[in-house]
């Protein structure tokens, strides 16, 4: 199974590339970096240091083959040690290192060793220096809560549902890189554990929505084991069972879905799989609880689009922001969809930044404002339905995410959590840190990092806010095992003041 949006690759297939042995390698190699790529919470007083495959040539370690800088881009003066008989060299600030900043440690090319070898191409880490001192307790240890219970299988990539009793419907997703979960898992927030949800899933399934169907809750495409489905099932509470749903007139992966004011559900986008590659949808679908069965839309989508998302907004329109559009490019761009004519309009003024797989969260029901976070782009913008354009919300992501969440919080915040970080390879790195979206502090908010991590760092993981305003995490993959998490853990927000 090809995954296309490899920004967000669940199924982290290791590259693994065997050469036969030779006495001379062609390329000098870096072995390890000091604080490792993506280290989070970095003393200011550690120990920076590279470590190479071979003795270094002093004459090649200059401020141009060996930098530190901020991710701002600002270049911080060092002095450089070869230790380890030349094969490892510590990188030592002339002024301490700033507290709460990321910074880069970059080798470049021109680097060689005593014998001429040199590096095949740039390589850098990047790391985030502790918060010594802080203006006051964004978040505390003493908030998260590990389940004692578990799920009955685990699962990442799945989906996560609020029903109409309270309780979480958590479906489908993966069990490891390749073998997918097949049953759901229902978590109780009055008894505070997790319950096996009851059957099984008809189809297994992965990267697909889930939308409210009357007291039910709708499991709508995705991926299954041979692709991109186009089945959906539904699970009905009240006979804690899952049952074959209606079909949806095309495959579709990646796909968003919603419900409607009026109880239809709308579908829009994804894509399916021929041995040409990946063909993306320019249509979207309707169903009707009232006639039974998808149809299209009377309007078309203006672009195709997979990886977005979909925002029902107070007026009852669905803003349709983001997502790939297939090419070696995707534009810009965001829409509307109109209930009561069922057609789709441009708008005007479309987004500053490019994002997939992010997280889109409505702050009220008055405003109708909607944050969008992460999923390419680090900076945060926010969406006016009032004015109809987009605008930065009050500073960036402590690393640029993909596939975190974004949960409102009682008192108005919005907690990101985990996700990947792309590390410029066929991988990522699993992040295990939170930012904090809060509206104060500039014109349109801003963006703080408290010093709390997860126990473990999560991805393709969920997080759904329960009627009390507690969050629950559940699931996802971690950074060293092919398995998923079948662990949840709960966060109680601090009640507003």
């Amino acid at each position: 199974m090809r995954k296309v949006l490899a920004a967000f690759v669940l199924a982290l297939a290791a590259a693994a590339a065997w050469a036969a042995p030779s006495k001379s390698p062609a390329f000098l190699k870096v072995t390890k970096f000091k604080p490792r790529h993506g280290r989070t919470f970095v003393s200011l007083d550690a120990r920076l240091e590279v470590r190479f495959s071979r003795p270094l040539d002093p004459a090649t370690v200059t401020a141009q083959t060996v930098q530190l800088k901020k991710l701002s881009g600002e270049s911080v003066a060092v002095t450089y040690e070869e230790t380890r008989g030349g094969r490892a060299l510590l990188v030592t600030p002339d002024d301490p290192l700033l507290s709460g900043t990321d910074y880069q440690i970059i080798v470049r090319t021109g680097l060689r060793s005593t014998d001429g070898a040199t590096l095949r191409s740039d390589r850098h880490a990047n790391f985030f220096t502790e918060a010594r001192v802080s203006p006051f307790a964004i978040l505390r240890p003493d908030q998260f809560e590990g389940l004692d219970t578990f799920m009955s299988e685990g699962r990442a990539a799945h989906s996560a549902s609020l029903l109409p009793d309270g309780r979480v419907l958590l479906a489908g997703g993966l069990f490891d890189y390749t073998v997918f979960a097949t049953s759901g898992d229902l978590y109780d927030p009055v008894a505070n554990r997790f319950r096996a949800s009851g059957g099984r899933i008809n189809t297994q399934r992965a990267y697909h929505p889930a939308a409210r169907l009357g007291t039910g809750m709708m499991l709508i495409g995705g991926t299954g084991a041979q692709g991109a489905l186009s089945s959906t099932e539904v699970y009905q509470p009240s006979s804690m069972e899952f049952f074959v749903g209606p079909a949806l007139t095309e495959q579709r992966d990646f796909v968003a879905a919603v419900t409607l004011k009026d109880g239809r559900v709308l579908v829009t986008g994804g894509l399916r799989y021929i041995p040409q590659g990946a063909v993306y949808s320019d249509t979207a679908e309707i169903y009707d609880p009232a006639s039974g069965g998808f149809r299209f839309t009377l309007g078309a989508p203006i672009r195709r689009r997979a990886g977005h998302s979909l925002t029902v907004l107070p007026d009852g329109r669905v803003l349709i922001v983001g997502g790939q559009s297939g090419g070696t490019s995707s534009p810009v761009t965001a829409e509307f969809f109109d209930p009561a004519t069922e057609t789709f309009t441009a708008i005007v003024s479309p987004p500053g930044n490019h994002r997939q797989l992010h997280a889109a969260t409505l702050l009220d029901s008055t405003t109708g404002r909607v944050l969008f976070i992460d999923g390419g782009s680090a900076i945060l913008e926010m969406f006016d339905p009032a004015t109809g354009s987009f605008f930065p919300a009050g500073g960036a992501s402590s690393v640029n995410r993909t596939g975190a969440t974004a949960s409102l919080l009682p008192d108005g915040r919005v907690l990101i959590a985990g996700g990947l970080q792309d590390a410029g390879s066929s991988s990522g790195i699993a992040l295990d840190g939170f930012d904090i979206w809060v509206n104060s502090g500039g014109d349109h908010g801003s963006v703080l990092r408290p010093s709390v991590v997860f126990p473990e760092p999560r991805y393709g993981h969920t997080a759904t806010t329960v009627r009390d305003g507690r969050v629950l995490f559940a699931g996802g993959f971690g950074q060293l095992t092919p398995d998923s998490y079948d662990t949840g853990i709960v966060f109680t927000p601090d009640p507003p003041k």
